[in-house]
């Protein structure tokens, strides 16, 4: 396609072992000061926090990890979440 569109993708939602949260859960969480999720290269065990980004014009808040120019970490290059039972 051409014009400089590309896919985009979304975070709908987080999870790990036997808990899962959705996108909107874990910005109200983290933008509250009420907790903070990170994700860890699994090669190397660095973490890295998620963060709130507000792209403004009315547009929806999305979540990404920070960005430290290391790929194993980044959010959107995780698996899928695969756990559907909510964290009680």
């Amino acid at each position: 396609m051409g014009g400089g569109y590309r896919h985009l993708e979304a975070i709908t939602e987080v999870g790990g072992f036997a808990w899962s949260r959705t996108k909107q859960q874990v910005v109200d969480i983290i933008d509250g000061k009420d907790g903070h999720f990170y994700t860890e290269d699994q090669a190397t065990g660095q973490r890295t926090p998620v963060i709130t980004v507000s792209p403004g014009q009315g547009r929806a808040k999305y979540l990404m990890s920070y960005p430290d120019g290391n790929p194993g970490n980044n959010l959107l290059n995780l698996n899928a979440c695969s756990v559907s039972a909510p964290f009680g």
